[in-house]
């Protein structure tokens, strides 16, 4: 078992709540170590992010989650590889017995979220932490 070096703030999990996180606390006088069993290359997005793979695994992010991510700039990374803006969406319970319909047209916004594949929003964070001395 490796030893964890002094630190302010351990955060467990690389995924995107303990990235983003890192991220935000960043640049604030903190020592932060991420913690990660599969490892946190921080490198630019990989190759394997091409545009001929695509990843099953996908998030809805709402306007808010998109801002928060253009707050870290980590939004354009993921705008430049692919996303899919969502504009309609129907939810209905499993007996079928109710439905409601979203629609951004609706409230006038041009999108009510985003689709985002989600090993290229882990990967354009991680890209973004590269540049934070004060996270190890």
């Amino acid at each position: 078992m490796t030893e964890l070096p002094p630190c302010d703030v351990a955060i467990v999990g690389a995924g995107i709540a303990g990235t983003a996180l890192a991220l935000a606390l960043s640049g604030h006088g903190l020592r932060i170590v991420l913690i990660e069993a599969q490892g946190t290359e921080r490198t630019a997005l990989p190759a394997a992010l091409s545009l001929e793979s695509f990843d099953p695994r996908v998030v809805a992010l709402n306007p808010r989650s998109r801002a928060v991510l253009q707050g870290l700039d980590a939004w354009q990374a993921v705008a430049d590889y692919r996303l899919c803006a969502y504009r309609h969406m129907t939810v209905w319970d499993a007996e079928g017995t109710g439905a409601i319909d979203f629609d951004s047209a609706d409230v006038n916004v041009e999108a009510l979220g985003y689709i985002v594949e989600n090993r290229a929003l882990v990967a354009a964070l991680l890209q973004r932490l590269a540049a934070c001395a004060d996270v190890r």
